[in-house]
């Protein structure tokens, strides 16, 4: 069953800054929390970067900074950048930074 996503955030408001914000923390809390260089998360080429990028301004499921699936949905999206998803893959088959579950992009349960 497919659930629509909240409203987006209009950007540039309080609330998208704030969004922004929490999600940097969260993200910067599980680097820290697994060893992960601090540089990997402002290197523009860097996986870690992009994911955060994506979950920060792209991804049309706005996940809130405290949601219990924001980090797996970060980490499923470094994994994709690893691998050259946005330039080998064809996303759009296989449902990668879709607004589906992060389970039910290529059928991942």
């Amino acid at each position: 069953q497919i659930t629509l996503p909240p409203p987006r955030v209009k950007s540039g408001s309080a609330a998208a800054n704030r969004r922004k914000e929490l999600i940097g923390k969260a993200i910067e809390d599980l680097a820290l929390k697994y060893n992960t260089s601090d540089a990997l998360l402002w290197d523009e080429r860097s996986p870690q970067y992009l994911a955060r990028r994506w979950i920060i301004h792209d991804d049309i499921r706005q996940v809130a900074a405290d949601h219990p699936l924001l980090l797996q949905r970060y980490v499923m999206a470094v994994l994709y950048y690893s691998m050259n998803g946005d330039s080998d893959w064809d996303a759009t088959q296989m449902f990668w930074l879709s607004m589906l579950h992060e389970c039910d992009w290529l059928e991942l349960d």
